[in-house]
């Protein structure tokens, strides 16, 4: 097909075009307006803080006695590590003694008895003295350590005090941003739903109107709207709202198209009931044009050429003239092709004129 300047197919083209470009055009400029003033709402209401929700006096009162804690925790850390190497030393001195008084009491043996020797005795009491050193070390230990104990205890009990009142502050945070969303959710609802309605009347009103691409394109960002400037801001209280909204949303549309598809289906079923006269003065031009390049049938929309389709792969098996096509639809009986009284030439006749001499169709 030759497109040419003037030609009636490249302005439908172009009107086509152009009328889709101006509905996107004002939903993407509506859009992006919106969303700049949506952004702007949540800054008309002070946002609630997490820290202003806070016990901090009682916080501070908290933080106050575990700072001692800690430093005393601290001192005893390195008074146990000091103690330690004490006591190290202590029980190194008393293994070597202890080792020393080992090998000289076996060379005694080999001279007298070990047990009225009085030197025997006095290193004996030297190694106890050491051992008493290595015990007293172990006592300080023990002491520091039981000291340890009891201000963990404390320390934990301040951590656990401190994180309670810390929770608590936190649930009052909850609430009040909870509030502050479904202010926020309020306001935004408050704005969308008039733009929601307004866009449903306008198509169910004026879709049918020279306008119709503006009307679309509000129709677009209303959507929008909705799905992405309102319903992610919908309140979840553990997911309740939300499913619910969703649970009325799939039965409100399916309601919808269920309807439609069954006022179609009976309307489609009163149609084939007619006859066949009252069925083909009620066929459109354009619906005409799209059965013939679809080769189906106009009224019942099936294909009048099924026989000539291979069962699986959907091709044609061989090429089929109009000459050869079938002059009645056999599934609902309508007219399809007849010829032209004045020319006798063979046409679709939900067409308005002869194709071969342009004289009108009696359809």
């Amino acid at each position: 097909m030759a497109f040419f300047k003037g030609s009636l197919k490249r302005v439908e083209i172009l009107s086509k075009l152009s009328l889709f470009l101006i509905a996107m055009a004002l939903s993407v400029f509506l859009i992006l307006l919106s969303d700049n003033f949506m952004e702007d709402i949540p800054h008309w209401f002070k946002k609630p803080i997490r820290k202003e929700f806070q016990d901090k006096p009682q916080l501070d009162k908290i933080n106050g006695e575990m700072i001692p804690i800690g430093k005393k925790l601290k001192k005893a850390d390195e008074k146990v590590s000091n103690l330690s190497i004490s006591l190290n030393i202590a029980n190194r001195k008393y293994q070597s003694e202890k080792k020393s008084f080992e090998t000289w009491l076996k060379a005694r043996r080999t001279i007298g008895s070990p047990n009225e020797d009085s030197k025997v005795r006095d290193r004996g009491k030297q190694l106890d003295s050491l051992r008493v050193i290595e015990d007293a070390w172990q006592a300080k230990i023990d002491a520091v350590k039981k000291e340890q104990k009891g201000l963990v205890a404390h320390q934990r009990s301040l951590v656990s005090k401190r994180s309670r009142t810390r929770a608590k502050g936190n649930e009052k945070y909850q609430t009040a941003y909870r509030t502050f969303s479904i202010k926020i959710f309020f306001v935004r609802l408050a704005i969308i739903l008039p733009i929601m309605i307004l866009a449903f009347i306008l198509l169910a009103k004026f879709k049918a109107s020279k306008f119709k691409p503006l009307i679309w394109g509000f129709t677009i960002y209303a959507i929008y709207a909705f799905f992405f400037g309102l319903v992610p801001y919908l309140p979840s209280f553990g997911g309740y709202i939300r499913y619910a909204i969703g649970v009325l949303l799939t039965l409100s549309i399916g309601y919808y198209v269920i309807k439609r598809l069954t006022v179609f289906t009976a309307r489609k079923k009163a149609e084939l009931e007619e006859s066949r006269e009252g069925r083909l003065k009620k066929i459109k031009h354009g619906t005409a044009i799209k059965a013939y390049n679809s080769h189906s049938c106009p009224s019942c929309e099936r294909d009048f050429l099924s026989n000539k389709w291979l069962p699986k792969s959907k091709k044609l098996q061989t090429v089929v003239l109009e000459d050869e096509a079938p002059s009645f639809c056999h599934h609902c009986g309508l007219q399809i092709f007849d010829t032209c009284a004045k020319c006798n030439h063979r046409n679709f006749i939900h067409f308005p004129y002869c194709s071969s001499c342009g004289e009108t169709l009696n359809a």
